[in-house]
């Protein structure tokens, strides 16, 4: 897996986690800067430490036949990319009012999060040779979405949480699994 498809996979993750990450930018914003930061900061890590974690497992359990190692990369990327997708057909999160002050509910929100790149994470793992750039590359760019997408629900209020990323994000890894194809098939 090269570079530019860990960062069309590392903005897929972004999309697919910015519904959350606007809906408590617009619930959080007359809390504290300390409230915002706790937010945006366990939401990063969680994401981060799951990817990581996704990466290392995808790594240490690929297979010596890199064929193998490309039809599980593609059953992951295929089964993850549909879920996004059709949770974000589904899902509307303009009406739900969540109390992301409370630790045990920001903390369960994160993990529930942290699922998207665990398998993400995997897909990558088992095709990557520099596993640790990658992770690097995937933690900057999910640090940058978080932040971005915790502004924007401050700035933009209810009115961003109507557009559907997930949909762009399940397309992405819809997307990355099709190259996937075409470079099995051999075109």
């Amino acid at each position: 897996m090269n570079t530019f498809e860990i960062v069309i996979l590392a903005i897929a993750l972004v999309l697919s986690a910015m519904p959350v990450n606007t809906l408590a930018g617009y619930l959080l914003s007359s809390e504290t800067f300390f409230g915002k930061l706790k937010f945006v900061g366990i939401m990063f890590v969680i994401s981060f430490l799951m990817s990581g974690a996704g990466i290392w497992i995808g790594n240490k359990t690929s297979s010596d036949y890199q064929q193998t190692n490309m039809w599980i990369s593609l059953g992951l990327l295929l089964s993850f990319g549909l879920k996004v997708f059709l949770s974000s057909l589904q899902s509307n999160t303009e009406d739900k009012s969540i109390d992301f002050t409370d630790n045990n509910v920001l903390l369960i929100t994160a993990l529930t999060e942290g699922i998207i790149p665990l398998g993400i994470g995997i897909a990558i793992g088992i095709l990557s040779q520099t596993p640790l750039f990658h992770w690097i590359i995937l933690g900057i760019i999910l640090f940058l979405g978080v932040i971005s997408g915790f502004l924007l629900g401050i700035a933009k209020g209810s009115i961003i949480s109507k557009f559907r990323f997930g949909l762009t994000g399940g397309l992405l890894i819809i997307a990355t699994a099709i190259k996937l194809i075409i470079t099995l098939v051999g075109y």
